[in-house]
């Protein structure tokens, strides 16, 4: 992912950082501090999730054997439970 500095779409990112900025100065000083407050702590947020989410990705990528036979051990007695669960919800 580019930072914003090296994304094609600079013009387009400035003019809502201007947008942004001019409606913070129209707000008193406590809602803007709050505003960007709870922005931050939401960019904080997501950088987290994607630091997650990523090193969930690397890991599946590292261990795709291991989880492909769990899978495979797993899945055969779920499928009899479900079967007989089924079963006995039926009659």
């Amino acid at each position: 992912m580019q930072s914003p500095r090296e994304c094609e779409q600079v013009k387009e990112l400035s003019s809502l950082h201007q947008e942004l900025w001019d409606r913070l100065q129209e707000q008193d000083e406590q809602t803007a501090a709050y505003n960007l407050r709870k922005y931050l702590r939401a960019l904080d947020k997501q950088q987290r999730v994607r630091e997650r989410l990523d090193w969930l990705a690397e890991y599946c990528r590292e261990h795709w054997l291991l989880l492909s036979i769990l899978t495979g051990l797993v899945s055969g007695p779920l499928l009899v439970c479900l079967f007989i669960w089924i079963a006995l919800w039926v009659e």
